[in-house]
């Protein structure tokens, strides 16, 4: 069993959001595994970038936003759920006045695999 309380340490900025991983690899007991959080703040851009080796699947906790997926804009709210495929040119935008908060499950996860 794992318990992991929400703080506000921990968290890394990037390019327009910002992460707090959540379970690592060794977490998982799955080599390339990972889960964090994702914040995107109000009236803020994700740029365009992929991931030759990464699935990514996105859920949303709390906000709204859109997603652009190689060249599909999906409007997203609490609830939905969209995966990107390695290779998939994706961003993220929030648009409104609220944060834009999701989890990210990543498979074949490596720390080098974003190409902006």
């Amino acid at each position: 069993m794992k318990h992991i309380p929400q703080h506000d340490e921990g968290w890394q900025n990037g390019k327009g959001y910002r992460k707090q991983p959540l379970l690592l690899p060794a977490d998982l007991n799955c080599p390339g595994a990972l889960v964090q959080i994702v914040e995107i703040p109000p009236h803020t851009t994700c740029p365009d970038h992929h991931h030759k080796l990464q699935t990514e699947v996105f859920y949303i906790l709390e906000g709204r936003g859109e997603m652009t997926v190689a060249g599909e804009t999906i409007q997203l709210g609490p609830g939905d759920l969209l995966t990107t495929e390695p290779g998939e040119m994706h961003n993220a935008v929030n648009p409104h006045d609220e944060v834009l908060r999701y989890v990210v499950f990543k498979t074949n996860w490596d720390p080098d695999d974003s190409y902006w």
